[in-house]
Order: structure tokens, then C-alpha cells, then sequence
């Protein structure tokens, strides 16, 4: 998350260079969640449940 709000400001708030550059990584979706709201990563953690992480995490197979 901190890592996504770095790379906002640093491309000027371009979303898509942001997703060009985090979108391959399992976790690129906290880094969206993160973009553009002001909400400390623990406060967001906090909310995010275990139900609404289910959508986020890719089945692999074992």
C-alpha cells in the first residue's frame, strides 16, 4: 500500500502507470485500495475481513 501511494506521487497520479508497474504482483489490489484515499494502512487492514479478501485472492493450485 505504501509502495502504490509512493508510486502515485511520484508519476504525477497517473493510475495506469501505477498499474503498469504493480499489476503482476498478487497484492496490487491493497495498492489500489490505497490509491487516492487518506486512510492509514493499518486503519484499512482493520476493515478489510476476511470475506471481503476472498474476490482479492487468486486459487492456486497446490
Amino acid at each position: 500500500m505504501i509502495y502504490a501511494r509512493h508510486l502515485y506521487e511520484e508519476y504525477d497520479h497517473d493510475r495506469k502507470a501505477v498499474a503498469k508497474t504493480i499489476g503482476g504482483d498478487p497484492f496490487s489490489w491493497a495498492g489500489f485500495k490505497a490509491i487516492g484515499n487518506d486512510k492509514t494502512v493499518d486503519d484499512m487492514l482493520a476493515i478489510l475481513t476476511p470475506g471481503k479478501l476472498e474476490k482479492y485472492i487468486k486459487e492456486y493450485e497446490f
